[in-house]
């Protein structure tokens, strides 16, 4: 057996067996308790192999944040967690795990805000919602939600509702996902349910910067520095932790960090874990912009850095970028989660890096989801060698993916955005209203923009077009080539009524769109074919084929 049993909780209670077989679930409560004497150690040590608890939801309102459940039957484990303040919770679901189908322990369902823009500069605010826990093995969620209606599940092809009553929906998990949990066709107040692997940590680790549940702010957490930084015409502090090389900071589940997370001049550093980074407290009440006598932090900042990581953590309302790379190479995102309904408040954006990989995460934002682009402010240089698979990709406005605006804009030392790869992607929603494109290209700042895969993506909905490619201006300078791109089995249904195409646009004679290939690509019942009414093919567009 892995989890530990508290052995002073065992010596207070009758329900305790030290034989096997009373209970087929155990669950265990971590605490950060230093006051354990080395005799309970010692009894500790000699039943943890076989202490169970028979009545354990009395102990998850006795113990900490962390909540280990174990079923010997099958063998599956899972994890829960707690907020450390019910401030950041919400009533419209409740939500419950089980391994076993008989034991049910509540989970904690946190808020955040999501926004979909009407009209120019119009956006309407909702309040949406997340629930997040680990498990291995198989669990059972059953979700039971305020309002009611038709139940969806999606991407449909990650788990499966095993039950439907009128009240309550039960979710059978047997992999690790980012799931939308929606009632009435209700998108904007929906459960998003971030189902995580098991992850095990040596918190003792010298090279470790371990953040236990709690919250976390500049005014109790010396690690947080308040750095001046400006904003317009003024100046603000802003919080920032900074990771050293060759350190990792781990934010436990339960850890609420209200502070920009600094991967800053650094090598082999990473931030990971279960916890939250929370930037709500600086975003304006009914507005998507920030309070205005505040500072702005984002998520994440990479910055002249190589070889660091951002695995596992969830970025809540971020007021601009979730993750901002520049200057660097060797980044890798795995597992990552963000939610943010601010204007800019891109998922992952990257200026000048290369040898990305972005695997296993979900990214619901108020811009693009992914945006890779060429210099741009203190960002100088090429960006190569993109590998972006098994992600969840949700704009509520802008693009899901969105390519090479912003370059060097110098015709004798363009930057090159070049090998890129998508696949194994659900682009559940793009809401832009500009008709610009779910994977968007535009191609400025004299950049050349060439050897991008696109495949295997099922995109369920987007109000802009499929597809769109064209050159675009960067303070004056418009790209130089795009050219190589595959697109192969690529699926889309519309919505009733709905018109939407794949658009190709070059430039001019000397700054063209070549060479685009189309491997069953689908919109609705029609294959994008030669010919094919659904793809608009502009001036100056060479080399299209088709299989």
């Amino acid at each position: 057996m892995e989890s530990e049993s508290n052995a002073d909780t065992a010596s207070e209670s009758e329900s305790v067996s030290e034989t096997e077989g009373e209970s087929e679930t155990e669950i265990v409560s971590e605490t950060d308790s230093a006051t354990e004497t080395e005799t309970e150690t010692e009894t500790k040590a000699e039943t943890e192999a076989e202490t169970e608890i028979e009545e354990p939801a009395e102990l998850l309102e006795e113990n900490g944040a962390v909540l280990r459940l174990y079923d010997k039957e099958s063998g599956s484990r899972a994890i829960l967690y707690k907020a450390p303040d019910e401030g950041f919770l919400g009533d419209a679901f409740a939500a419950e795990l089980s391994l076993d189908g008989e034991s049910w322990y509540p989970l904690d369902v946190w808020t955040a805000r999501v926004a979909v823009q009407i009209f120019a500069k119009i956006y309407d605010l909702h309040t949406t919602y997340f629930v997040n826990f680990d498990f291995e093995g198989e669990a059972l969620l059953r979700v039971t939600p305020k309002a009611g209606g038709e139940v969806k599940l999606r991407p449909i092809d990650k788990a499966s509702i095993s039950e439907q009553a009128a009240e309550a929906t039960v979710i059978r998990l047997t992999n690790h996902c980012q799931l939308s949990f929606e009632v009435g066709g209700n998108i904007y107040e929906n459960l998003q349910i971030f189902a995580n692997p098991i992850e095990e940590i040596d918190r003792n680790d010298p090279d470790v910067i371990y953040l236990e549940a709690g919250l976390y702010t500049a005014e109790n957490c010396e690690l947080i520095q308040s750095v001046p930084t400006n904003s317009g015409n003024q100046q603000y502090d802003t919080p920032m932790l900074y990771v050293p090389s060759g350190k990792t900071l781990y934010l436990s589940g339960g850890a609420v960090l209200q502070s920009q997370v600094m991967l800053v001049e650094c090598e082999n550093a990473s931030v990971k874990g279960r916890g939250v980074v929370d930037l709500f407290p600086w975003n304006r009440e009914n507005n998507i912009r920030a309070s205005s006598d505040e500072a702005v932090p984002l998520g994440v900042r990479v910055e002249n850095s190589k070889n660091v990581s951002v695995e596992g953590i969830i970025v809540r309302d971020s007021m601009a970028y979730s993750i901002y790379a520049g200057n660097s190479t060797g980044v890798t995102v795995d597992n990552f989660k963000c939610i943010a309904a601010a204007q800019w408040s891109d998922g992952f954006d990257s200026m000048a890096v290369s040898d990305v990989v972005i695997k296993n995460s979900f990214f619901r934002t108020n811009d693009d989801c992914i945006a890779i682009y060429g210099s741009r402010w203190n960002n100088k240089g090429d960006s190569r060698n993109y590998e972006i698979y098994d992600c969840v990709l949700w704009a509520d406005n802008a693009h899901a993916i969105n390519m090479g605006n912003h370059g060097s804009n110098s015709a004798l030392d363009p930057d090159v955005i070049e090998n890129i790869h998508f696949h194994d992607i659900d682009i559940l929603e793009v809401h832009s209203i500009n008709w610009t494109g779910a994977f968007s290209v535009m191609c400025g700042g004299e950049n050349i923009l060439r050897n991008v895969t696109v495949e295997r993506v099922n995109v369920a909905f987007t109000r802009s077009d499929l597809i769109r490619i064209r050159f675009a201006k960067d303070a004056n300078h418009y790209g130089q080539v795009v050219e190589n791109f595959t697109f192969r089995d690529i699926f889309f249904t519309p919505r009733a009524g709905q018109s939407v195409n794949v658009y190709l646009q070059g430039y001019s004679a000397g700054r063209p769109l070549r060479n685009v290939h189309f491997d069953n690509v689908w919109i609705g019942n029609e294959k994008i074919v030669e010919g094919s009414l659904l793809l608009k093919t502009g001036n100056y567009v060479y080399g299209v084929t088709f299989e």
